[in-house]
């Protein structure tokens, strides 16, 4: 009885171990009918194998420049997926939707990030996802932030007209304090 826990036991750990491309099941059907001396030989030397593995692989973790290669590319990755998260959000708060855009705050991305499902929302965070979502929940609308969109054009008109109020707001003051107005500009600004 005790050869065959034996046996049981080298069976088990063969197939939780396989080697190369093998799967658990494959092992497990090779080995089925093998004799208990192949079992034995081939598990002396797969036990060889994952030990030598095993060593070789603690002394690549424990060398100082691996571990800061690792730090280093680890550091790359997070860099990059931050990155990459930024250009989602970008796109997102870049949504026209029926003449507003979403206002790039922290509540708005909270708001966005219980409503994202990565699970049912295979898509990820995108214009289509959010108009989708947006259908879906109408009162959501209310909820979040939202800035009127504004064309380039339309920047620049505003822009002028509050220069063009800037401008008056000081020349009324310079008239009121008997200043001249090219005294009233900032040196910088001329």
């Amino acid at each position: 009885m005790a050869t065959q826990i034996g046996w049981q036991e080298m069976f088990d750990w063969l197939v939780a171990h396989p080697s190369g491309d093998a799967t658990p099941a494959s092992i497990r059907g090779y080995l089925m009918g093998q004799s208990w001396e192949f079992l034995d030989s081939y598990y002396r030397k797969r036990a060889a194998e994952v030990q030598a593995d095993s060593v070789t692989r603690r002394k690549l973790d424990a060398d100082p420049q691996l571990q800061a290669d690792r730090a280093a590319a680890a550091a790359q990755i997070a860099e990059r997926d931050a990155a990459f998260r930024e250009l989602g959000w970008a796109k997102l708060f870049n949504t026209v939707i029926q003449g507003y855009v979403l206002t790039d705050c922290h509540a708005n991305r909270i708001e966005l990030n219980a409503l994202f499902d990565p699970i049912r929302d295979t898509g990820g965070m995108t214009s289509a996802w959010l108009q989708k979502i947006l259908q879906e929940q109408p009162g959501l609308m209310r909820r979040m932030v939202w800035t009127k969109y504004e064309t380039a054009q339309d920047q620049k008109q505003r822009s002028q007209e509050t220069d063009e109020a800037t401008k008056q707001v000081l020349l009324d003051t310079c008239r009121r304090l008997n200043l001249n107005y090219s005294d009233g500009i900032n040196p910088a600004l001329r």
